[in-house]
């Protein structure tokens, strides 16, 4: 990470986060790439924290229509295994140095 994105990341880690969870069939850079502009209006405000399904899927319709380039889709959970979302939720938290 080039040292000015380590600053502006580093000024962030105060701010409240808003975490941000895809739905299935598309993934955290989707997702990101979607939230943009509501990023733009509040990032001197919250810290978005985008979090990666633990699934691999089919690509949504919608993502298909409009991203057909952009590499695995996810979803969050398979059939009720709802524990593999609890465990990717404790790990994005201790990444982010936050309590799940």
């Amino acid at each position: 990470m080039s040292s000015v994105n380590s600053q502006i990341q580093d000024r962030t880690l105060s701010l409240p986060r808003i975490m941000c969870l895809h739905g299935g069939g598309t993934n955290a850079k989707i997702f990101r790439m979607q939230c943009r502009a509501l990023i733009a209006q509040l990032k001197s405000e919250f810290r978005f924290v985008f979090a990666e399904a633990p699934f691999i899927s089919e690509a949504g319709p919608d993502v298909m229509r409009l991203i057909e380039w952009n590499g695995e889709h996810r979803m969050p959970w398979k059939s009720n295994d709802v524990l593999l979302v609890a465990d990717a939720i404790r790990a994005l938290a201790k990444q982010e140095n936050i309590a799940a």
